[in-house]
């Protein structure tokens, strides 16, 4: 069991080292770029951005039951590997369902939410993806350590209900390919399809009205409720702070680069990190 004394050690670590790499990005410039990115004249409608969502909540809602029976008439039964191969095939019809919305919306608008300045290249989206998961990384493991004590200081707690996404993968350990299968959709599906949601669609669409901090902090502030849970009980404060500020770095990368390529690097290593983390560290 973990301890408060080993809690309040591990966020003043994090801390410092957010605090250190926060200061070396100020200094090297990182937050100053997003004034040489042409902004796009075609932006999503609301009705777009509705319709985005749309076909993310009915593909999420009819296909996992339509998958399982299939699989069942297969003879799989088993309740994890099930699971993952739901989870799996979900992911993929549902961006295979984005991809088709993008090819039959209006043109400029598809290509204005994937990269609004021709100048940059995924080189570069790599880079600042990358160097932006290395600024944020330990800041969003910090503000999730930090509210687990204010929770422990209030609730006397610190065995908090773990993300339904961490759950599910731990049941994977020790099974290689659905262990494959399931980090397969955390580090593609995942960025993929919630980039396209929050940064392409919605963050563009209120830019619309807003400067970029306004839309930043919007569209962070939806991404993170979205993975509000009931089953999580508590545990959902420290997720949703924690995902905010990971949703800010997406954001921020999405404006100073003008392309959702860089946002969907950063979420994908991001989760990579948190995979490792949690497989070799237990944490």
């Amino acid at each position: 069991m973990t301890s408060f004394g080993s809690e309040v050690a591990a966020a003043f670590f994090s801390a410092a080292a957010a605090v250190i790499l926060l200061w070396i990005a100020i200094r090297r410039g990182f937050f100053i770029g997003c004034q040489g990115v042409k902004q796009p004249i075609a932006r999503p409608t609301f009705l777009l951005v509705l319709g985005a969502f749309l076909i993310y909540f009915i593909v999420s809602l009819f296909t996992p039951p339509l998958f399982s029976k299939l699989l069942i008439k297969t003879g799989l039964n088993n309740s994890i590997e099930l699971a993952t191969w739901v989870n799996c095939l979900s992911g993929a019809a549902t961006l295979g369902a984005f991809i088709i919305y993008a090819q039959i919306i209006y043109r400029p608008i598809s290509q204005s939410i994937w990269r609004s300045s021709e100048k940059r290249d995924l080189k570069s989206d790599a880079l600042i993806a990358l160097t932006a998961c290395i600024v944020s990384f330990p800041l969003v493991i910090c503000i999730g350590q930090i509210l687990e004590i204010i929770l422990y200081l209030i609730f006397h707690t610190l065995q908090l209900p773990d993300q339904l996404v961490i759950l599910f993968l731990k049941t994977t350990f020790g099974k290689p390919l659905y262990f494959f299968l399931a980090t397969f959709s955390i580090i593609i599906f995942a960025p993929l399809i919630e980039e396209w949601l929050f940064r392409g669609f919605l963050q563009s669409y209120l830019r619309r009205y807003f400067n970029a901090p306004i839309a930043i902090t919007l569209s962070s502030a939806t991404f993170s409720l979205f993975h509000f849970s009931k089953e999580q009980g508590l545990g959902n404060i420290p997720i949703i702070g924690s995902l905010f500020i990971l949703s800010y770095f997406l954001g921020f990368v999405y404006e100073r680069q003008g392309s959702l390529f860089a946002p969907m690097i950063l979420h994908a290593t991001f989760n990579t990190l948190s995979i490792a983390n949690l497989y070799f560290l237990g944490t």
